[in-house]
């Protein structure tokens, strides 16, 4: 059981091939909402991944966790591990979250935060020395549930010249 406003049994666990299909239609939906959001960056597409590239980036170091309820896919996490350093860094290992995705159906339940709450696990076993993502300014959702656990380390800002 978990604390996320329902008493609900979910099951977390790293994906695998036969999983493409559900990815790839939670990451569309994903990549949909930034399209409606920065269409001046992002442009409708028909599928996210095609197998082929799913089953290449499941073999390299980027990673999707799935969160089930009742047999049901009902999220996901997808974050890489990357080494980060040169001449004017210091050498670390991160873990990047490249997306996060609860159906809408089961949003403001937890689930997210589970999702979060894993790869934050996962780093701490692993010795990872920081967890890094990037959310834009409209997803008030991820803003608010990253704010929870990450402090703000830096601003992108945005210059349209086209205008």
């Amino acid at each position: 059981m978990y604390s996320g406003g329902t008493s609900m049994d979910v099951l977390l666990r790293k994906s695998s091939l036969s999983d493409y299909e559900i990815i790839d239609e939670m990451l569309c939906k994903l990549h949909k909402y930034h399209v409606e959001n920065k269409p001046e960056v992002y442009k409708e597409i028909e599928h996210f991944f095609s197998k082929e590239e799913f089953e290449n980036i499941l073999e390299e170091n980027i990673f999707f966790i799935l969160s089930i309820l009742d047999g049901v896919v009902v999220g996901l996490i997808w974050y890489r591990k990357a080494e980060k350093g040169n001449k004017f860094e210091k050498n670390r290992t991160q873990l990047w979250i490249d997306g996060i995705y609860v159906d809408e159906r089961y949003r403001n339940k937890g689930i997210a935060k589970r999702l979060l709450s894993k790869v934050m696990d996962i780093a701490k076993n692993d010795g990872i020395d920081s967890i890094e993502s990037m959310v834009w300014d409209f997803n008030e959702a991820s803003k608010k549930l990253f704010a929870k656990y990450f402090e703000v380390r830096a601003h992108i800002m945005s210059y349209n010249v086209k205008l």
